[in-house]
């Protein structure tokens, strides 16, 4: 997990076709492959709330355009171009948000939706939109052009040419030797979120091969209770089913506190 990545276009790198695979230790070992890291996100509620929270901090200054120190004219112009082209693509929050994504997987890229604006009386071609885009399903070349490998129904594609490139904004956390990214917030939790989940799926095997000898007893005096007639409840009617089972599970819930033998609710259950 801690080897260090190769430089971009080092022998070590595996060639898949005409785009480069990540170099990235977990990406390559995980059954998941390229879709590790969205599960991980997904499946785990505290590294969601960890990653939230820092690109809210991050976000919460806010953003400006400075003209910096010359003052000039076409300084003051230019700065105030920017404010006004940034200010017009839609849901620009958003794509700031997105754009940190990079910290957390390495890279973030988002298509970029082209449409004429007005500045000043004077109209021009740009970004209006721009549409994040799922990294599992894209990769780099040797020359770092991106690279749509798909999910097998659209054939793959180089977007190599100029005009191309220009409709793709990617952004890379940690390095300039690599468009992957560097070491990032989902590879240094992947161990514990592994070894977590491998622990929960033991425990849930071992739970449910358990649940299969399970016996439940009720407590009383005559051998016919359990057959003839069923336990009573607070109103002196025989409980239902759902009342029945719902008092089981609570029983279940003390397994890992007494160990193999509960009493609860004048049942025993005995593994």
């Amino acid at each position: 997990m801690s080897r260090e990545f190769a430089p971009f276009g080092a022998e070590l790198w595996s060639a898949g076709g005409v785009y480069i695979e990540p170099p990235d230790p977990v990406l390559r070992l995980s059954e998941h492959g390229a879709r590790t890291y969205p599960l991980m996100y997904r499946s785990e509620p505290v590294l969601q709330a960890a990653i939230q929270q820092r690109t809210a901090t991050l976000l919460q200054k806010g953003w400006r355009v400075s003209s910096g120190s010359s003052g000039t004219k076409d300084a003051e112009d230019l700065a105030d171009f920017s404010r006004h082209f940034l200010g017009s693509v839609r849901l620009f929050g958003s794509v700031l948000s997105e754009s940190l994504d990079a910290i957390h997987y390495g890279f973030s890229l988002q298509n970029a939706i082209f449409g004429w604006r007005d500045w000043r009386g004077r109209p021009y071609f740009a970004p209006r939109r721009l549409i994040d885009k799922p990294r599992e399903k894209f990769r780099f070349t040797r020359d770092r052009h991106l690279a749509y490998v798909g999910d097998g129904y659209v054939a793959k594609k180089v977007f190599a040419t100029a005009k191309e490139r220009q409709r793709w904004f990617i952004t890379s956390w940690g390095t300039q030797n690599n468009p992957y990214g560097d070491f990032h917030t989902l590879q240094g939790s992947y161990l514990i979120w592994y070894l977590k989940n491998r622990f929960l799926e033991m425990w849930s095997t071992g739970i449910k091969r358990s649940m299969g000898i399970i016996t439940a007893k009720q407590h009383g005096s005559s051998p016919a209770m359990s057959l003839a007639r069923g336990p009573k409840g607070a109103d002196g009617n025989e409980k239902t089913m759902m009342e029945l089972v719902g008092e089981l599970k609570d029983s279940i819930d003390l397994l890992d506190t007494e160990g193999v033998l509960i009493s609860r609710h004048g049942y025993l259950l005995d593994l």
